[in-house]
């Protein structure tokens, strides 16, 4: 359904600055979502350069970290991440805050620096979540955890994500 709306809008083609940065995004996004991780990297790339607003640059990064996790390009990631960290400031969407941090926890998740993502976990954790996202982030925890040996096989956090998470 995503990608029949992208070909609609496509057609149309009569965008503002701001609309055609948005679809520039979607475009992206949906390059990410397909693992064309490559046009997807010159998706946002192209969006960083652009006179974009920095709430579309904001996402553009912290969608590229999904990618660069993905591509296992952990220096891009780093930069990607750094650049959010200087424009959250500027950022007043909670939502789009708390992605930021899902996209920082699992890049070093897979970076296997299992602290730093707890530390992302945890301030993700302190947010008004929604019951998916709160989902996402005990399983992120418990995963951390584990790597960790922080996490005994009968650890009621355990049972608590996975009810938390059948619930919804």
């Amino acid at each position: 359904e995503f990608q029949q709306i992208l070909r609609k809008l496509a057609k149309k083609n009569n965008f503002n600055k701001t609309q055609q940065h948005l679809y520039s995004f979607l475009l992206g996004y949906e390059h990410t979502f397909n693992g064309r991780f490559d046009k997807a990297e010159a998706q946002f790339r192209e969006l960083l350069v652009s006179d974009a607003s920095k709430l579309i640059k904001f996402r553009a990064n912290y969608t590229l970290v999904h990618v660069y996790a993905a591509k296992k390009m952990w220096f891009e990631g780093l930069a990607a991440i750094d650049a959010n960290i200087k424009l959250v400031s500027a950022i007043k969407s909670s939502d789009h805050y708390q992605a930021h941090l899902v996209a920082t926890a699992i890049f070093y998740k897979r970076m296997k620096q299992y602290d730093l993502s707890l530390h992302y976990i945890k301030e993700l954790s302190a947010q008004a979540l929604s019951p998916q996202l709160d989902c996402i982030a005990k399983q992120l925890a418990i995963e951390s955890r584990f790597r960790l040996k922080q996490l005994a096989r009968n650890d009621p956090a355990i049972s608590t994500a996975l009810n938390h998470c059948e619930k919804i």
